[in-house]
């Protein structure tokens, strides 16, 4: 689990719980849900998300990775590339209740970092057959992140060989001397 002021949120497998936490008519589907400690409430978000570290909070936001071919019954083209094959950044607003989809495509098995304005992630070139980093090829994996306040995803062009982290608006990450060497 997370937890963020009095927000803890953690995944749930329906299996485990034995019942449908997403309204799909499967019980297959890990979910998202968090408890209120200051309300002693538990919220069932109804958010399909991947593993269990595929999530981050903070504040009143939680961060998730959904698989596209996950989300409901049939799947949803969550990033408008006309397939249901990508892993997706969403979040959900405990303020408003909402899932937010950001159509930002994110590589699978990577682990979310966020602040009360970032969300901070690792896109392949690769998977998105775009070159990101502006070294003329498609084999990198790209430092982005989401801005909550401006609603957008930003791009850095830098390449990253690990998960980040982020404090505020600064992100911290590692990549290789040769990549910074070779392209400035």
């Amino acid at each position: 689990p997370f937890v963020s002021g009095n927000i803890i949120a953690f995944p749930t497998g329906e299996q485990d719980y034995g019942g449908d936490l997403n309204g799909d008519g499967y019980i297959s589907t890990i979910v998202l849900r968090y408890f209120d400690i200051a309300r002693n409430q538990l919220v069932n978000t109804t958010a399909e998300i991947i593993g269990s570290g595929g999530f981050a909070i903070s504040g009143n936001k939680i961060a998730f990775i959904s698989y596209e071919g996950g989300v409901g019954a049939t799947g949803a083209d969550l990033n408008g590339d006309g397939d249901k094959s990508d892993f997706v950044l969403r979040y959900f607003d405990v303020s408003s209740g909402r899932i937010i989809n950001t159509g930002a495509e994110v590589k699978p098995g990577t682990k979310l970092a966020m602040s009360d304005s970032l969300i901070v992630f690792i896109t392949s070139e690769t998977y998105l057959r775009s070159d990101l980093n502006g070294d003329g090829d498609t084999s990198d994996d790209a430092l982005r992140y989401y801005d909550l306040s401006a609603g957008r995803i930003v791009n850095t062009g830098a390449e990253i060989f690990s998960n980040p982290s982020v404090d505020g608006k600064k992100i911290a990450f590692l990549t290789k001397e040769s990549s910074v060497s070779r392209y400035g």
